[in-house]
């Protein structure tokens, strides 16, 4: 037994997108292949659950988190099975998905607010740093790289901390703006 939000584990009608579908574990248990769940100790050896375990399983080996915009310009965070070199969606990711419902409308709105108060927090980093970039005072431009890091810091401890909501969905936002700022900063 873990403990979990109400909302994850409650079975009750969940708004995605335009659509409606019942979600919430409640007393569901999907086992791989459709299977039954056992009746007696020694079955329970052999059962493959779908459901991803936080105290025995990775949640970043089976999840992905994506910061998307759409068609209409709208801006989305939402939560995917990690896929293999075929494409194929990892099981334990699209069962856990679709059982908590991971991507229903209120969790995907308050993931998405998280996640722009803290590229909010990276625009003010870049700032200092664009500032240290043009700033012809040497002593200036190392005060503008500190202040750019100490914001860097404050944005680790307030949005990247496991103990923060939506920390995996902001890791991964950050990984990638990451990636993109050291490529944008590279000499060339």
């Amino acid at each position: 037994m873990l403990p979990s939000c109400i909302d994850c584990n409650r079975s009750r009608w969940q708004k995605v997108g335009n659509r409606k579908f019942k979600r919430g574990k409640e007393n569901l248990f999907p086992l791989l292949g459709g299977a039954l769940p056992a009746v007696d100790e020694a079955g329970i050896a052999g059962e493959q659950p779908l459901l991803i375990n936080p105290a025995e399983d990775q949640p970043a080996n089976h999840l992905q988190h994506a910061y998307l915009t759409l068609p209409d310009g709208r801006k989305e965070s939402v939560v995917q099975p990690i896929s293999d070199a075929q494409g194929s969606e990892d099981p334990k990711g699209r069962a856990s998905i679709d059982t908590y419902g991971l991507n229903r409308d209120r969790l995907a709105i308050s993931r998405r607010k998280t996640i722009e108060r803290m590229i909010a927090a990276i625009d003010d980093a870049e700032v200092f740093f664009q500032f240290a970039d043009s700033e012809p005072d040497v002593v200036k431009a190392a005060l503008m790289r500190a202040k750019g890091r100490l914001t860097i810091k404050r944005l680790a401890k307030n949005f990247l901390h496991w103990k923060n909501p939506y920390s995996a969905a902001c890791r991964a936002y950050y990984r990638k703006w990451l990636d993109d700022f050291r490529n944008r900063t590279a000499p060339t």
